[in-house]
């Protein structure tokens, strides 16, 4: 007996873009209730540094946790947080980038401009 075809439970979105002459890449897969978002550059292009965070019931700031991390500064957890907290959505966050000051704070604008494009 023929199945149905299956209706794809989740949509994956790329891109890239330059910034301060570093190449970004970026990468979103899209669940039903929850989100996966990667960014990386400068030959890491790799994942690691991964948090997830849950949006809290009732206006709170999300609930976080770092998953996986060589990054003292909790870049990744940082952002599922905000990303949780703007999206009311699941999220689970992976940032590698180079130790650069500058491209941080270019690629976390990026990352919710390319998340809003196709979240919204």
């Amino acid at each position: 007996m023929p199945s149905e075809p299956a209706t794809p439970q989740f949509q994956v979105y790329t891109a890239t873009h330059i910034c301060l002459s570093v190449t970004l890449h970026f990468q979103l897969v899209e669940f039903r209730d929850a989100a996966f978002v990667w960014v990386g550059a400068g030959g890491k292009e790799v994942l690691s540094n991964l948090a997830a965070a849950i949006p809290a019931l009732h206006g709170g700031p999300p609930a976080a946790t770092t998953v996986l991390s060589n990054d003292v500064q909790e870049t990744s957890k940082q952002l599922a947080q905000r990303l949780a907290r703007k999206f009311n959505k699941r999220f689970f966050a992976s940032i590698n980038l180079p130790n650069d000051q500058n491209i941080v704070p270019l690629a976390e604008k990026k990352i919710f401009e390319f998340v809003k494009e196709h979240l919204s």
